[in-house]
């Protein structure tokens, strides 16, 4: 009996794993040929891989981007965790998703003499802004990093011509795939006709509370507005490692009635329909 291909994709959060792998990695498994792995770190979300019936590992790795986020220690335990793994199970292919996991995944892959080894670029290490030695050290990075890699993904056209450009990658390296988002889900609703007085104008924004979203400029911002215009409301729609500091934020300015959070949601294209603003306040994204 012919062995199948294996594939693993290493992403940080089983939340991340639920919104970005599940769909494609059923879909994929749906070929007898074929075993897709997804290796995430756990939490609830964890049951809708047990649902699609896909096999996973769970192995914690650093959420953050920048080297001030990340714990050596715990970075250290993901990559002997994962070499393991690659190891027990011959994987065909490893791809990695975000910064952190990008790194140690990819080294983990390279040691294990994985046959083709690829990495979606979430948004680089890099990005335009930086101070100067951490952007540089970022690039470099970045550089490195490609030496490992057969092939490198982008969501973004931008972000891979300036990847090409500024020589973080090859262009033989170079992929674009675009997002995979189908717009069939978002509907434009119908504008309402008249406004009453009373209705309040909804501002969501869809952004798991992270460092790199910088919720903080935007609950600024809305602590300056309140002032000015009152009949608004943010939705922060997203849940992650800033939660209870955003909330205790909030209710220290006494900003509740302006802001909801509505943690996790699967139902976003029906909460985005009602909104009227869309605002993202990220420092740097990767998909457009």
């Amino acid at each position: 009996m012919q062995r199948k291909i294996k594939i693993l994709d290493v992403i940080n959060t089983a939340a991340s794993a639920r919104e970005l792998l599940v769909r494609r990695v059923a879909a994929v498994n749906e070929d007898p040929r074929v075993e897709n792995w997804i290796v995430c770190g756990d939490g609830r979300h964890l049951q809708a891989l047990r649902d699609k019936g896909m096999p996973f590992a769970v192995i914690e790795s650093p959420r953050g981007i920048y080297l001030r986020h990340v714990s050596p220690r715990l970075t250290r335990r993901a990559f002997r965790e994962l070499v393991r793994l690659i190891r027990r199970e011959r994987f065909d292919i490893v791809h990695t998703h975000g910064s952190v996991q990008g790194v140690f995944g990819r080294l983990a892959a390279w040691i294990c003499r994985v046959p083709v080894v690829m990495h979606l670029e979430h948004g680089s290490l890099y990005f335009e802004g930086q101070p100067g030695w951490e952007g540089k050290l970022y690039q470099w990075m970045d550089r490195t990093m490609a030496t490992f890699t057969d092939y490198l993904l982008y969501q973004n056209p931008a972000e891979m011509d300036y990847a090409v450009r500024a020589r973080l990658t090859g262009s033989a390296q170079a992929v674009y795939i675009g997002t995979g988002v189908d717009l069939s889900d978002f509907r434009c609703r119908e504008r309402l006709q008249a406004d009453d007085g009373k209705r309040r104008l909804v501002i969501a924004n869809v952004a798991r509370p992270d460092p790199i979203k910088n919720h903080k400029m935007l609950l600024e911002a809305v602590d300056r507005l309140r002032s000015r215009f009152n009949r608004f409301e943010l939705w922060i729609l997203g849940e992650g490692i800033l939660d209870e500091e955003l909330k205790q934020w909030v209710a220290t300015r006494g900003l509740e009635p302006w802001v909801r959070f509505w943690g996790y949601r699967d139902d976003v294209p029906r909460l985005l329909e009602q909104s009227d603003i869309a605002v993202l306040t990220s420092i740097k994204e990767g998909i457009p």
